[in-house]
């Protein structure tokens, strides 16, 4: 089976559900770890389209953390560990299969160290909590660069990374090295826009990263990453494809048929309706003799034989999102004319005022 993970800092979750899901199904992605949600509380929620977010935030609406998950997967969940709000944990067991999807969120180059030393320390924790006989998925925003080369790091550094180490792309490493894991992104060879997860302006890094168990490097097809999505302007989406031998537990319960009582609202079913209960009602036996509750039983299920024949039944397809109201043509129109502007803005190799414009035009079209 094979799998497409994506790693993405979005920079805010508000106001962009639907958008994102538009970007996970046009990638086919199954499984997406998502950084500075900023959204309060430790919930889960349905996005659309049977994608499901389960996420960690804090009071502060800053930072959060999330893992979505597709409409077969998110059947499939076992657990949910919230560490922090950088730290979120999703166990799913698909057959013999438990795999540890895990979305992290390291504090910024300029933060405290005792910050710092805090994010590590939950790290390490969750990490040893996990059996050995548990698959280990890790993607995030580490704020740290790994640099170009493995020297010192030869097992878990592939010699393809990007830019210069620093301080904390060494603590990333050195994690990496404890607990046996490879850094995916560093293991394919690829040119630096395919390379680089943060873009703003002149500077260019690459701080966001999947790590997975050495033994399972076989298993990664590709890690690269796409800066052609709108989503937000300087973290750029982070693509993993791996192949990993397990099916999917599907739910075998399906939701039951629902009478269609909202086709009430229009004044054709309301007439017929009205008619034809009126016609039960004068054929009804007379309930003198029967209890209460025998004439409530009665009347109700007259009530619903003649709601289903008028009006109908659902296919048990469950409800559709109360988000996704506003996702019509023009949205999603706008949306691409967003996108085109925002490649128009990055492929621009002009001068500074050609740039510019494009930049102008781009920002128009995020109105």
């Amino acid at each position: 089976m094979r799998l497409r993970y994506a790693s993405w800092n979005v920079g805010s979750m508000t106001g962009k559900g639907r958008e994102l899901v538009d970007v996970l199904k046009r990638r086919r992605i199954n499984i997406a770890c998502l950084q500075e949600t900023r959204w309060k509380g430790a919930k889960a929620r349905e996005i659309g389209e049977g994608y499901k977010l389960y996420y960690s935030g804090s009071e502060g609406r800053r930072n959060g953390v999330g893992v979505v998950l597709d409409k077969d997967l998110k059947d499939c969940v076992a657990h949910v560990i919230r560490t922090s709000d950088r730290i979120i944990t999703v166990k799913i067991v698909c057959e013999s299969v438990i795999l540890n999807v895990i979305s992290v969120y390291a504090p910024q180059s300029g933060c405290k160290e005792d910050v710092k030393e805090k994010f590590w320390q939950d790290f390490d924790s969750v990490m040893i909590r996990i059996p050995e006989s548990e698959e280990i998925c890790i993607g995030g925003d580490f704020n740290g660069h790994v640099g170009a080369t493995n020297e010192g790091y030869e097992r878990v550094h592939g010699g393809w990374g990007y830019g210069n180490r620093n301080d904390d792309g060494d603590q990333l490493l050195q994690a990496a090295t404890t607990f046996n894991l490879a850094v995916a992104n560093t293991w394919f060879q690829k040119r630096p826009e395919h390379l680089i997860t943060y873009k703003s302006g002149k500077h260019a890094t690459q701080i966001d990263y999947f790590l997975i168990k050495r033994s399972k490097l076989v298993c990664v097809k590709n890690c690269k990453v796409l800066p052609g999505e709108a989503l937000v302007t300087q973290h750029r989406l982070l693509l993993m494809d791996i192949t990993i031998s397990y099916k999917y537990l599907r739910r075998k319960n399906r939701l039951s048929p629902k009478i269609r009582w909202r086709m009430l609202e229009t004044d054709e079913y309301a007439g017929r309706f009205r008619e034809i209960m009126i016609e039960n009602i004068l054929e009804m036996k007379d309930m003198k003799e029967k209890s209460a509750n025998d004439c409530w039983d009665e009347m109700a299920n007259s009530v619903r034989k003649t709601a289903k024949a008028v009006l109908g039944e659902s296919k048990g397809k469950g409800i559709i999102d109360k988000d996704t109201w506003w996702w019509n043509e023009n949205v999603q129109r706008e949306l691409k004319e967003k996108k085109n502007a925002f490649k128009k803005w990055q492929l621009e190799r002009g001068n500074e005022s050609e740039r510019q414009a494009r930049k102008n035009e781009y920002r128009e079209c995020k109105k």
